[in-house]
């Protein structure tokens, strides 16, 4: 079942249950599928078609999360972009994919060259007119054309860009199989409930708060909770607000949360913590326990997995290990011979199952295609250097 399907669901199960919370705001779970189903319908009659390539340029908001899902919804591929990207960057992106539309904030709209704008749609939130059409208006398109068919888990559902190890940002191309294999195993992981209040710190545009927070708490039929750039005491008066349950960050977030001492009673809310992105010093890990009472779960992945790999369930056993592979995916570390790497022997770390990407989105190969079709490079494993080691 995808992520569409479980928002289906749960609009018709609990259709008053929140989906979404953003500073105050409270958006259940059938306003967001309305919002879906009215975006789906205004991107079909301005003639985008499935597999056409729509940009989000959009920090953490409710309009990221409708965007994403309501591109989606018809077949569409969204392709996410870090507000923090500079105009070059973004141009680049926008370029690579042949993206048709942007939908973006007015500050995000500034970044767009003018010969950008010469070929494709922007889509505003909160402005419009001389900086493109306002999304409020668009969404006021007639809602009521047939609904299209549910997109298939073999289709292609995301573009995520990473800067790789060497040269231009490669295109991650996920499909809804990906995205549904890691969400689902997730959620079995933490044991997440719609009861549950997941925190998006890090950017949805990332894989790791796309996936592991923002389709994961969904998948679930749990709450979102946003929050716009990390703070200290903004995330801390989030959790505390909103009784969030689940927290999702990288290292640095947990020492500057320790480092500003926020009062435990702030924080009891909490009952999973997970760290990503990046090695989680050990020290902050018992710290954290110590101070708040709550591990903090580990994993390896990248984002041509979807992200997740690995996955830690004893971090009170072993708080500096990343864990042992999900089920259903494959990893072996090989030396350059391609052979089975000793313990603290330098090597690649080969991966294979449902969360490894369909291909890195591939511009040498779409040039000369129609603008409706999708081109990349067919991967069924991808690998990473790494030093072999016991977990």
């Amino acid at each position: 079942m995808t992520v569409l399907e479980n928002i289906a669901q749960a609009t018709r199960t609990a259709p008053h249950r929140v989906s979404v919370l953003h500073e105050g705001s409270r958006y259940t779970y059938a306003e967001l599928s309305s919002f879906i189903e009215r975006l789906g319908a205004g991107l079909r009659q301005c003639g985008i078609r499935r597999r056409e390539r729509i940009a989000l340029l959009l920090p953490n908001c409710p309009e990221y999360v409708g965007c994403y899902l309501g591109v989606t919804s018809i077949g569409a591929i969204a392709v996410s972009l870090n507000p923090a990207l500079n105009s070059e960057e973004i141009a680049f992106i926008l370029d690579d994919t042949n993206a048709s539309a942007v939908i973006t904030n007015p500050e995000g709209a500034r970044k767009i060259s003018s010969p950008m704008r010469q070929r494709l749609e922007v889509i505003v939130c909160g402005g419009g007119d001389e900086q493109g059409y306002s999304l409020q208006r668009w969404l006021e398109n007639d809602a009521s054309m047939a609904p299209l068919a549910l997109p298939q888990e073999s289709e292609e559902t995301a573009i995520l860009y990473t800067s790789g190890t060497s040269g231009f940002p490669k295109g991650v191309t996920l499909s809804h199989g990906n995205v549904s294999f890691v969400t689902e195993t997730i959620a079995r992981c933490c044991n997440t409930t719609a009861e549950d209040r997941l925190l998006l710190a890090v950017p949805a545009s990332h894989c790791y708060g796309q996936n592991l927070v923002m389709n994961h708490a969904l998948r679930a039929a749990a709450t979102l909770v946003l929050v716009q750039g990390f703070d200290p005491e903004r995330v801390a008066s989030a959790v505390e607000r909103e009784q969030v349950t689940m927290f999702f960050g990288v290292p640095t977030m947990y020492a500057l949360l320790l480092k500003s001492r926020i009062a435990p009673h702030r924080m009891r809310s909490l009952r999973y913590c997970h760290s990503g992105a990046a090695p989680l010093d050990e020290q902050v890990a018992r710290e954290w326990q110590s101070r708040y009472g709550v591990p903090i779960h580990q994993g390896y992945g990248l984002t041509e997995c979807s992200p997740l790999t690995c996955y830690n369930f004893f971090p009170d056993r072993w708080p500096a290990s990343v864990g042992r592979p999900l089920a259903g995916v494959q990893l072996r570390i090989v030396d350059d011979a391609g052979a089975k790497a000793g313990l603290g022997e330098i090597g690649e770390i080969l991966v294979h199952g449902p969360n490894v990407m369909m291909g890195y989105w591939d511009s040498a190969i779409q040039s000369g295609c129609a603008p409706a079709t999708a081109a990349f490079t067919t991967n069924s494993e991808t690998s990473i250097s790494w030093t072999a080691a016991r977990t």
